[in-house]
């Protein structure tokens, strides 16, 4: 696999190719992006709701979110009193964005609901194979990573060098004890650094940004071997190595300072040079033609998303079309960043074995996702269930930025 890292109009961008140079993922932040998944805030709170025993927090920039009571800690732990015994307005609390926002699209659902970002006190600290949460006691293994005997190993492992509230990615199981010690020391550190500099002044501000698109590109593709990473303008080069030091001593030896000048316009830039411009803004479209002949058609609604597929030109049985049409579709909801639910009406299928054999096919693919995504079947009109865990926004709102800004 290769990483591409450049900008678009003055967004930083992160793509994947695989071998055949075709797009596997694509990471964007808009300059104007508002809120950044991961971002940890000094807030302060604007009321208490009790009804709702939620909080709205003023984050700062004109920026607010919501912090749910099941998302709030008392004094690091869980408390089962209402927020309004133990907070009040005006405080100051430390939190954490569990989702990003951009600015919406115009016309979108999103002009006319107030929404806010979700905010949560269970601190995390992204590495690139672990995640740190300062104030869990307990450590926590992904399920991805089903070998009973590993996943002892790693409870092992943890136990006997004292960690605590470690949350070990997939992709960790790779790696070697004293990676996953050394990247849980260096995330210590950071949190302990954050604690001793936190701000004096009564002001609600950002403390630590979230991963930005580099960031969430190289710990995203951990579980695939990354063959090179060609980066375009000195900026990003520096911030790519240094990130690379510190949770990636393995790829440093795989960054390349692109020849093409940084100062160019986007047209002579990296992404177009090697072709991927293109296919970037071909994810702003609501529909895909497949090589088969066949179709899919995607839309987006505030409730949840609608794929549909459609037969077109494509030879072959129901099962073989839907077949080919799910590994193009899963392939699409990475790479537009769909999340929440999903519903997918695939061809109808002629018996329960068909049935039962696709359904298997699909959560297969589902692993491959770096987001966690569950597939709860298909439905009795032949629909197909998924819910797929919301983190960034959608690379559609993301796209809507960096192209017409």
């Amino acid at each position: 696999m290769e990483i591409l890292i450049d900008s678009i109009n003055d967004s930083l961008c992160a793509v994947a190719l695989d071998k055949g140079h075709k797009l596997e993922a694509v990471e964007i932040d808009p300059e104007l992006e508002q809120i950044r998944h991961g971002t940890i805030y000094m807030g302060r709170i604007d009321r208490i709701d009790a009804t709702e025993n939620a909080a709205y927090i003023d984050l700062g920039n004109n920026l607010q979110g919501f912090l749910n009571a099941k998302d709030a800690r008392h004094l690091g732990k869980k408390s089962d009193k209402s927020l309004s015994q133990w907070l009040s307005n005006g405080d100051l609390v430390i939190v954490q964005a569990q989702d990003g926002a951009v600015m919406p699209r115009i016309g979108a659902y999103d002009d006319y609901e107030d929404k806010h970002v979700r905010l949560t006190m269970d601190i995390t600290l992204h590495g690139r194979f672990t995640l740190y949460a300062p104030y869990r006691k307990e450590n926590q293994i992904s399920r991805r990573i089903a070998d009973k005997q590993r996943r002892s190993h790693l409870e092992e492992m943890m136990a006997k060098e004292d960690m605590h509230g470690t949350i070990l990615r997939a992709a960790s199981t790779m790696l070697q004890n004293d990676m996953v010690v050394r990247e849980y020391n260096l995330l210590r550190k950071i949190w302990s650094a954050i604690l001793e500099s936190l701000p004096t002044e009564n002001a609600a501000r950002p403390i630590l940004a979230g991963p930005d698109a580099m960031m969430r590109m190289l710990a995203n593709q951990a579980m695939n071997t990354i063959e090179r990473i060609e980066i375009c303008g000195e900026d990003y080069f520096d911030l790519t190595q240094t990130w690379c030091m510190q949770f990636a001593p393995d790829l440093v030896s795989k960054l390349v300072y692109s020849d093409i000048k940084e100062t160019n316009t986007d047209a002579d830039r990296l992404f177009e040079f090697r072709g991927v411009l293109t296919p970037i803004e071909d994810l702003y479209r609501p529909y895909c033609v497949l090589g088969n002949g066949s179709s899919i058609i995607i839309e987006e609604t505030s409730a949840l998303t609608a794929i549909d597929v459609n037969r077109g030109a494509a030879d072959g049985s129901r099962f073989d079309i839907n077949r080919f049409t799910a590994k193009e579709i899963m392939r699409q909801i990475r790479l537009r960043n769909l999340s929440g639910i999903i519903i997918i009406d695939f061809l109808k299928m002629k018996n329960d074995d068909e049935r039962k054999k696709f359904t298997k096919l699909v959560k297969d693919l589902a692993l491959s996702d770096p987001y966690t995504v569950q597939v709860h079947g298909l439905t009795k009109l032949g629909l197909m269930e998924l819910t797929r865990a919301r983190r960034t926004p959608p690379l559609a709102d993301k796209l809507d930025l960096v192209i017409n800004s």
